[in-house]
C-alpha cells in the first residue's frame, strides 16, 4: 500500500508540465532549409534544372532574402541545389 501511494506522488510529479521561460529558439535551417535542396548556391546559368554552372556558395546567407541578395549582387542567379560538384550545381531549384 506504501508503495502505491509513493509510486503514485512519483508518477505525478514527473507528469506534471513544466512552464518554459522566453521563446523557444528557432532552428538554423538556413535559406533554403535541410531536406533535399539544402545547399545554397550562387549560379550563372541554368541547364534544364538538373545541372547550374559555375555555382559558388555565397559568404553570408542567413535567410533566403539575404541570398537573392548576395547572388544578385555578383550578378549570379539565387539557387537551392542537392550537392555541388567542381562549381556545378547538381539538381538546383530557384531560390
Amino acid at each position: 500500500m506504501q508503495f502505491s501511494i509513493v509510486a503514485l506522488f512519483i508518477g505525478a510529479a514527473i507528469a506534471t508540465p513544466v512552464a518554459l521561460s522566453g521563446e523557444l529558439a528557432t532552428r538554423g535551417d538556413g535559406p533554403c532549409g535541410t531536406l533535399l535542396y539544402g545547399n545554397p548556391h550562387c549560379c550563372s546559368s541554368d541547364v534544364l534544372g538538373l545541372l547550374d554552372l559555375s555555382c559558388s556558395t555565397p559568404s553570408s546567407a542567413n535567410d533566403m532574402a539575404d541570398l537573392k541578395k548576395s547572388c544578385g549582387d555578383e550578378g549570379l542567379q539565387a539557387r537551392c541545389c542537392t550537392i555541388n560538384l567542381a562549381g556545378l550545381g547538381v539538381i538546383c531549384k530557384a531560390a
